[in-house]
């Protein structure tokens, strides 16, 4: 049986023919690392096709866009084995670390994405106070839309933060899933639904499986 969270991360970078070669041995390793856990799950009834992709974006300025895929199958399950595909762009001196942060953040460890920059390029600056606003809800942790209008000195603005999360175009770094109504229901998501369920449980609400985080250049 695995553990709750399975882990491990594959890197790969476009550059010259040496890099180019390094990166053919990572694929291979990846790819044989992908079928020797194709062949241990065989034997539990669980589907490896349920892959999440993300991609991300940045700018010297910071992370511009992050985009959630869309969800592998109907609703999201927590008896279901997840595995996460990433793939970065851009050029940014930040990326030499975030890949890492990546790989511990989805496997269920507490990760503070604070330190990296956000490209702001393009946000209303109401839509930047609710975003940084939220931003500081730290991993683990849960709000409603009424205290963060509170935190914003905007009594009875709930709806208006609402409308400003949905405008949040880095999920994950600015952990909107965090902000919930009032009453524990988990209110919208830009994503989708299952994609706040996801990240909420990865971050110790209920025990999830997630394998073989896969970041690529």
């Amino acid at each position: 049986m695995f553990p709750t969270i399975q882990c491990l991360i594959s890197l790969s970078k476009k550059a010259g023919k040496e890099q180019e070669s390094g990166n053919i041995q990572k694929h291979i390793i990846y790819i044989t690392m992908l079928m020797l856990y194709s062949k241990i799950m065989s034997s539990e009834p669980n589907d490896l096709s349920r892959v999440l992709r993300l991609l991300i974006t940045s700018t010297p300025q910071g992370i511009s866009d992050i985009t959630l895929g869309p969800w592998p199958e109907e609703e999201f399950s927590r008896s279901g084995v997840y595995m996460v595909r990433i793939s970065l762009q851009g050029d940014s001196t930040f990326q030499r670390t975030l890949p890492e942060d990546l790989k511990a953040y989805f496997c269920g460890q507490p990760v503070s994405f604070l330190n990296y920059p956000v490209d702001w390029q393009g946000t209303t600056p109401f839509v930047r106070k609710v975003l940084e606003s939220a931003r500081s809800i730290p991993w683990g942790e849960t709000q409603s839309y009424g205290w963060l209008s509170e935190q914003l000195k905007l009594p009875g603005g709930a709806r208006a933060v609402g409308g400003a999360l949905g405008r949040n175009s880095v999920p994950v770094i600015i952990p909107c899933h965090r902000i919930l109504r009032k009453d524990g229901q988990l209110g919208g998501f830009s994503a989708g639904i299952p994609w706040k369920n996801f990240l909420l449980d990865l971050e110790g609400r209920a025990s999830i499986k997630t394998l073989s985080p896969l970041i690529e250049y």
